[in-house]
């Protein structure tokens, strides 16, 4: 969980410590939905990207932000994914 802010500082991307929510743990008692709703309720200013710790507390946080209304723009190039990876994957073989 501090790696991400740290990480981000570094490629000037600051983080601020209000939008840093914690819950406990994962799965429906962490509290992740609850701690979304929190956030996004009380905020004056969103943040362009989340990072979540796993899938479920992000499916979470799609759904909370969805119910407020806000729009989640998502372009996951499978397609160049895969191509990058296959590059990278053969620079390794043959380097």
């Amino acid at each position: 969980m501090k790696g991400v802010p740290a990480f981000l500082g570094t490629q000037e991307a600051p983080v601020r410590d209000s939008w840093i929510v914690g819950f406990n743990g994962q799965g429906p008692s962490s509290g992740a939905a609850d701690a979304a709703k929190r956030f996004l309720r009380g905020a004056r200013e969103l943040p362009s990207a989340f990072v979540c710790g796993n899938d479920e507390n992000a499916l979470h946080l799609i759904q909370v932000v969805e119910r407020l209304g806000i729009r989640i723009p998502v372009d996951h190039p499978s397609f160049r994914i895969g191509e990058k990876a296959a590059n990278i994957l053969l620079d390794k073989i043959f380097h």
